[in-house]
């Protein structure tokens, strides 16, 4: 279990320290958006390792506390006060990455899942102070765009515009090209996915040339002689910016 699952199986189970699990919900629902994905309730209880009823437990509560709604088949809808703390939650948990990775020097592999630790208890005059000393980064690590303070729009419309790699390379069958934007919350917490990344180059800004091969996508680099397979499960977490 992620350590997001463990706060709010935690606050699940003792009934208290609720809004820890509503931040945890909140930004899980959040990441779903910015990948277009419907955030069903059956996927967070999935995503968090947690019971359906425990979480449907919980999404009453939060539509209680007048944060969601209950969508169409059993999906969420964050309301304007569960969307200001879903975009509060993940500015946080990114600054926190960028701290992490960029001026403690913890491993790229596993500074999504030490960031987790965090986002949860940090302070906004911690944020503030953290932002200024690392230069009010635009970006994570992993390329996901950070919302600035008092942004209430999000995902940018330049993020719905965006495609997984997977959905691009079978949207055609010849060779084509793109650059990497952002890694999905999915490929962030996989440690051996995100050094398999790494060690082959495929980090947000690279541009590749790729094309659909059976189960996998094919990624070519002439200048390095060699062609990368990357599975079906790993291309679907690349967001990218085709370019032709």
């Amino acid at each position: 279990m992620s350590l997001p699952a463990e706060a709010a199986a935690a606050a699940d189970a003792t009934g208290g320290g609720a809004t820890a699990a509503f931040k945890v919900y909140a930004r899980l629902i959040m990441e779903c958006e910015e990948e277009g994905i419907v955030p069903l309730r059956a996927r967070i209880a999935d995503s968090l390792g947690l019971s359906l009823p425990s979480v449907t437990g919980t999404a009453k509560r939060m539509r209680e506390a007048g944060l969601i709604d209950f969508g169409a088949q059993r999906g969420v809808e964050l309301r304007p006060a569960g969307r200001r703390l879903a975009i509060e939650m993940l500015r946080k948990h990114r600054v926190a990455e960028c701290f992490l990775a960029q001026t403690l020097g913890l491993d790229w592999a596993v500074a999504h899942a030490e960031a987790d630790k965090w986002d949860r208890a940090m302070s906004d005059a911690a944020e503030l102070r953290l932002r200024a000393l690392l230069g009010d980064p635009a970006v994570s690590p992993y390329g996901n765009p950070i919302p600035r303070v008092g942004e209430t729009e999000w995902p940018l419309p330049a993020m719905r515009e965006a495609t997984s790699l997977l959905h691009a390379a079978l949207a055609g069958s010849l060779t084509r090209h793109c650059r990497v934007l952002w890694l999905s919350e999915q490929l962030q917490g996989n440690a051996h996915v995100l050094t398999q990344l790494r060690r082959q180059g495929l980090l947000p800004g690279s541009t590749l040339s790729f094309e659909l091969h059976g189960s996998s996508v094919l990624i070519d680099e002439p200048q390095r002689q060699r062609t990368i397979e990357l599975p079906h499960g790993v291309a679907a977490g690349l967001f990218v910016d085709v370019i032709h």
